[in-house]
């Protein structure tokens, strides 16, 4: 959704009770782009749960969204209410809006005193459970105060997954409005302190330009630890259970260092397509990439020149793409004639067809901790 957001918004209380001066630091700043190629995808699939058409969508995402929009049906009662994006609001003592927001979907059935509330989660990753999310609990107040009912059944949606979190039933509207309170007035207060941490940094604005003290100062301290470390341990004598302990204990401080060394650039990449340059840095020319987009046309001017065999030898195919364009088409035709052809069924019938000619290739894994 667009348009402006409330400071304490529901999917910033969690950040703001666990930081109290992330509200203020984060104040007035704009999300920085990060190099997400899923997060157009994920809006895309969001926007066609909000409107229930997800014909527009390729033939995976598709399956996932229409799998979510079957699911909710199945779980709403006959005659609930339903409501798919509507702004509400959680007012306190004293008629103040504490936070106000916008719920994916819920439907209220005012006759039973209860409403059903689903938040859709598009990405890879899961959410918190519903019995501790900070955002469902914030939307479970505001349902149960605009419609005066007494409890709100909470889940997540995973469309990619085609699972969902366990159920959480609201009841305590006056225990969640409170802990709202308490989380806005730490915020407010002058000496509202800054905490870093993994939970409350990884979506801070504050940490995403720079403007976090705290998190500099903790990113300045593993620096110097990290640089201690490379200058002072003889990596070559460690014994294995010695270098499989210091891998264990480095590489949560490194992969933080890598987190915000990526926060610092997609910062300066932000301020460079804003303002033309940054500073003295400005974006360098990228890889020149020469592909060929019509291939019969590639090969009919190449005809005089070489063999077909020869021709061939150069190109290659996508067996991703070629097995979406499939599904795409056996999709389109089932529907056509009134039937419906699941995802799953036409990758098995692609690996029927193709299987002699298409070669898998594992890449090499990360580093883990062997089971057992």
């Amino acid at each position: 959704m667009s348009g402006t957001h409330h400071k304490y918004g529901p999917s910033s209380l969690e950040r703001c009770w666990l930081c109290p001066a992330s509200a203020r630091l984060s104040e007035g700043l704009q999300d920085v782009p990060g190099e997400d190629a899923c997060r157009d995808e994920g809006s895309r699939m969001h926007e066609a749960l909000a409107t229930g058409d997800a014909s527009a969508l390729p033939p995976e995402q598709r399956e996932a969204v229409e799998w979510a929009l079957d699911y909710i049906a199945s779980i709403i009662p006959e005659g609930a209410e339903v409501s798919r994006e509507k702004k509400l609001r959680l007012v306190g003592p004293g008629f103040s809006i504490l936070t106000e927001g916008t719920p994916d979907f819920y439907a209220v059935s005012v006759s039973e005193s209860t409403a059903w509330l689903i938040d859709y989660k598009c990405g890879y990753k899961e959410a918190e459970e519903p019995a501790n999310n900070w955002q469902l609990a914030a939307y479970a107040a505001m349902i149960m105060q605009r419609y005066a009912i007494d409890k709100v059944n909470a889940q997540i949606v995973y469309p990619r997954f085609k699972k969902v979190s366990m159920a959480h039933t609201f009841t305590d509207h006056d225990g969640i409005v409170h802990m709202v309170e308490k989380a806005v007035e730490n915020c407010e207060a002058e000496n509202a302190p800054c905490v870093p941490g993994e939970k409350q940094c990884r979506h801070c604005k504050a940490g995403q330009h720079g403007k976090c003290p705290a998190q500099k100062a903790q990113f300045e301290a593993e620096i110097v630890k990290a640089e201690a470390a490379v200058n002072t341990i003889p990596l070559d004598d460690l014994t294995n259970d010695e270098m499989s302990k210091f891998y264990l204990d480095f590489k949560p401080k490194v992969d933080a260092l890598l987190k915000f060394w990526e926060s610092v650039k997609n910062c300066v990449r932000y301020r460079i397509d804003k303002d033309g340059s940054c500073g003295v840095l400005t974006i360098g020319k990228g890889a020149v990439v020469r592909e060929v987009k019509d291939i019969q046309e590639a090969f009919r001017l190449m005809e005089p020149y070489l063999t077909r065999e020869e021709f061939l030898g150069c190109a290659s195919v996508s067996a991703s793409k070629l097995e979406k364009a499939y599904a795409k088409k056996r999709q389109d035709a089932a529907e056509a004639e009134g039937g419906k052809v699941l995802l799953k069924t036409c990758k098995m019938e692609f690996e029927s067809i193709m299987g002699a000619v298409v070669e898998t290739k594992t890449r090499r894994g990360e580093i883990e901790v062997a089971n057992g």
